[in-house]
């Protein structure tokens, strides 16, 4: 099953990253910069964005220590949530021809689900069309950040979490760069793929990261 009909207006970029990586903080200040210089910029999360998309964001996090939920049903449980937010905010904010700014999209479930969970490739795979038909982003920005640094600023935010140990965050990372790999290897297939370091100061990363979503907007124009 997919969903027909991909959105063709507006211009969608996603920012990518392991948990830490620094895609809140550079999603929210880039947003702010791009409404200062008069764009016509919105920003959504995964999971969540949509009372749905709450409600199963809040029940993933109470399972994720439940060894009885299948990892397959948790990764359908992710792709439902995404699917409500695409349905009910993306795609009404993209056919009216606004900049999305999305933290998460099916880079995300590629790299958690089949790198990190180990789930089946084909299902992965299957899971990603059901959104990838409807919604294909401009430009993703994956932030690499050295895992001991996301280690330390999930501590700093939130000392009640439990912290992604060293072999789970580099299980990410080997999913974002396998990735990031195939889009340089295929550098006219859509999304395009820049990488950024996430240990450089944050001033930093919002300049490039700024840099190159006007680029994009101006292209989408052109």
């Amino acid at each position: 099953m997919t969903i027909k009909n991909k959105i063709t207006k507006g211009v969608c970029v996603v920012v990518e990253g392991s948990d830490g990586a620094g895609k809140t903080t550079l999603v929210s200040r880039l947003l702010l910069k791009l409404d200062e210089d008069g764009y016509d910029v919105c920003d959504f999360r995964e999971p969540g964005g949509t009372p749905y998309a709450e409600h199963l964001r809040e029940l993933l996090r109470a399972l994720a220590e439940d060894k009885g939920v299948s990892k397959e049903a948790t990764a359908t449980t992710f792709v439902a949530s995404r699917l409500d937010l695409l349905i009910k905010q993306v795609v009404p904010a993209m056919n009216a021809n606004r900049l999305v700014l999305l933290d998460r999209y099916t880079p995300s479930t590629i790299a958690y689900q089949k790198y990190l969970a180990g789930v089946d490739s084909d299902l992965v795979d299957k899971l990603v069309s059901l959104t990838s038909d409807l919604l294909e982003p401009a430009l993703v920005l994956y932030l690499r950040t050295d895992p001991e640094r996301c280690q330390e600023r999930i501590k700093a935010r939130d000392e009640d979490r439990e912290v992604p140990n060293l072999y789970a965050l580099r299980q990410l990372e080997r999913g974002y760069d396998a990735q990031l790999e195939h889009a340089h290897h295929h550098p006219h297939e859509r999304p395009y793929w820049f990488a950024l370091d996430g240990n450089r100061e944050a001033d930093d990363l919002v300049m490039q990261a700024y840099a190159h979503v006007v680029r994009e907007v101006r292209n989408w124009r052109a």
